[in-house]
């Protein structure tokens, strides 16, 4: 026979007297049975007020936790058990630019400087690109190891991360790319609420740090112009704040092939310099090859066209303005640049367009401009013409 458990109840009892340790007799003697009943019948049990108070909560001492510096897989840039972020327009090579990362990787060597590391394998999620048209030639023209690229092709949301974790694992990624990151922020959801856009890259962090891969990020930019660069990207800025580090990629408005990865934020440690980069090749056989740092800024890269247009027409103008200059003769920059009319940049941009000779240097006599011999014979029979119209 089943012995019945005995209801034991939390009482809250009324103060009877005034220093409070009045007793279930005073209460009975005082309030009478009914009343005494009815307070225990109102009572919470223990089991009820457990479930009321939740799990115990997970605390632990700072006294606990070892410091560590950050793993890099590619120093400054990509580290593990963090979110890296690459931010651009459509068409800035943000795609080329990961998988000449992840080809270099699979190779054992770091990209730029190409010093030696262990090969590391990508988990490559992507959307927006072929892997028989785009993928696979590109990685294969930039020498990757195509056994240590695995391509991502199941359907995902972030909105539950479950399949990449088990990628993760099978695969032994030390990598993996989200390009671009809108194709998996999930259908419906809202990319520029901080509620939504917070949950997944949280659980995005937790995949980076279980497992200890560094996580690389495409996204797009948006059509907004002006404003810093961390303001620029699709979305809420809370993808740029979720993330530790993030790069602008882009290229300057006159010269498109002259793309540079340029640091936005980086709350691990000092900004990695800006590196300069080119894409060579015919489609299918294209390669990145980098340049080196770069004197490029983030205004190059976020530059709107109008402004390259203007620049364009001043100096052209500026073109006409110096040629009628030297068709009298052979001047001196600085007497140029003080006529106050166009300044020295517009100046010495056109004068390179029109083929100015230079001549002298800054230190002696300072630096004479003259037009080439075509246009100089064009100046003296225009002048001799000029003299004999005098007469």
């Amino acid at each position: 026979m089943k012995r019945k458990t005995a209801d034991v109840r939390i009482l809250r009892l009324p103060r009877i007297t005034p220093d409070g340790k009045s007793g279930l007799d005073d209460v009975l003697a005082k309030l009478g049975p009914d009343a005494l009943q009815a307070m225990l019948d109102a009572a919470p049990s223990f089991s009820g007020a457990a479930q009321h108070m939740g799990p115990e909560p997970t605390v632990r001492s700072l006294h606990d936790v070892e410091s560590k510096l950050p793993t890099y897989i590619w120093d400054k840039r990509l580290a593990r058990g963090e979110l890296t972020m690459f931010s651009g327009d459509p068409g800035t090579s943000k795609t080329f630019l990961m998988l000449s990362i992840a080809a270099d990787l699979s190779r054992g060597r770091l990209p730029v400087t190409g010093e030696r590391c262990q090969p590391m394998c990508t988990l490559f999620c992507s959307t927006e690109n072929s892997a028989e048209h785009v993928t696979a030639p590109r990685f294969r023209a930039m020498g990757g190891d195509d056994r240590r690229l695995f391509l991502f092709e199941s359907p995902m949301t972030l909105a539950d991360v479950t399949p990449l974790d088990q990628a993760i694992v099978k695969y032994k990624a030390d990598l993996l790319v989200l390009d671009p990151l809108q194709s998996y922020f999930g259908e419906g959801a809202d990319s520029h609420k901080a509620t939504e856009v917070r949950p997944r890259m949280d659980a995005l962090m937790r995949l980076a740090v279980r497992h200890n891969i560094a996580v690389a990020i495409v996204r797009h930019l948006s059509k907004a112009a002006g404003g810093r660069a961390i303001h620029r990207g699709m979305g809420s800025i809370d993808f740029s704040a979720a993330v530790r580090i993030e790069f602008m990629v882009g290229n300057r408005v006159t010269n498109p092939n002259d793309r540079a990865l340029i640091t936005v934020k980086n709350n691990l440690g000092q900004y990695a310099p800006a590196l300069g980069f080119l894409i060579e090749g015919d489609e299918g056989k294209g390669k990145l090859r980098w340049t080196g740092e770069t004197d490029m800024k983030l205004a190059d890269l976020t530059a709107p066209e109008a402004v390259d247009k203007q620049a364009k027409t001043k100096v052209a103008q500026c073109e006409g303005y110096l040629r009628a200059l030297l068709m009298r003769g052979p001047l001196k920059t600085a007497d140029v640049v003080d006529e106050g009319v166009y300044d020295a940049r517009t100046i010495n941009r056109a004068a390179e367009r029109i083929g100015v000779i230079r001549t002298g240097s800054k230190k002696e006599s300072g630096v004479v401009m003259s037009l080439p011999k075509f246009a100089r014979g064009y100046a003296s029979n225009s002048a001799k013409s000029a003299e004999e119209g005098k007469c």
